[in-house]
């Protein structure tokens, strides 16, 4: 589907933006869904190889892309970053209730009682 925006319809170099959207259905059987997740890959891979790269029109023309596999990967990226962040603070944790219900006499001690 292509949607020319900002009523020009006829000279796409006028427009302000293009939205361009690709649909497909995943399709049930585990070997088409194999090649349609590796055409996504392969998709990805390209696009962020083409954003990064040099575009002949990079100072009039901003590129943007998405599918449904980034949200997947935003949501993997974030779980791996959190995986740290919890674990240092059930660390805190564990050491305060562990001070604060021991029965401190002094400091030496403190790992034994």
């Amino acid at each position: 589907m292509v949607n020319l925006t900002q009523r020009n319809q006829k000279n796409i170099c006028k427009c302000i933006s293009l939205p361009l959207k690709i649909h497909f259905t995943l399709p049930v059987d585990k070997e088409k869904q194999k090649k349609a997740k590796a055409w996504e890959s392969a998709f990805i891979e390209f696009m962020q190889e083409y954003v990064e790269g040099e575009q002949p029109l990079k100072d009039k023309m901003v590129i943007a892309f998405s599918s449904e596999r980034s949200i997947e990967d935003e949501l993997n990226r974030q779980s791996r970053s959190d995986i740290v962040t919890v674990g240092v603070s059930y660390l805190i944790m564990f050491l305060y209730i562990a001070v604060a219900l021991g029965e401190q006499h002094s400091w030496r001690r403190l790992a034994v009682s």
